[in-house]
């Protein structure tokens, strides 16, 4: 029988990884990479272009992992970007008055925040579900081909 909290790891992880790629669509519009090392020191159409086209394979990886058949690899890359949810939000929080920061619209606040929320619900799912002898469904070992 599954509890509340397995069943809630799924969609709390889904919320975080959704808010995410919408926080990243934003990110693009409001000119983040002016907020990243590497990239703040180039033209703007350049590190813009390269802001972009850096997210294709990170994207591909992170999708692959988290979407893994191998149960240990995906609760683990799950788990990875969750916690990257939640201190990204901090990192937005700590650079809220920088004059190069442009998240403090409505959309942009609720896709960080969202994303963040998403992560430590997860994390509380996962805790709970153990708590409870529970596995979640990223828990679960693929099984073989």
């Amino acid at each position: 029988m599954d509890t509340a909290a397995s069943r809630l790891a799924r969609p709390a992880f889904l919320v975080c990884a959704g808010a995410m790629v919408a926080h990243e669509v934003d990110a693009a519009l409001r000119a983040e990479w002016r907020l990243l090392y590497g990239l703040r020191s180039l033209q703007d159409e350049i590190a813009a272009s390269a802001f972009v086209l850096l997210h294709l394979p990170l994207c591909v990886a992170i999708s692959h992992l988290v979407a893994h058949p191998d149960g240990t690899v995906r609760v683990r890359a799950r788990a990875a970007f969750s916690a990257f949810a939640v201190v990204h939000a901090g990192l937005h929080w700590r650079l809220r008055d920088d004059p190069l920061s442009d998240f403090s619209s409505p959309a942009s606040v609720a896709c960080i925040a969202a994303g963040a929320i998403g992560g430590l619900a997860w994390f509380a799912a996962n805790a709970l579900a153990r708590r409870d002898g529970r596995r979640t469904d990223v828990a679960r070992r693929a099984v073989p081909r």
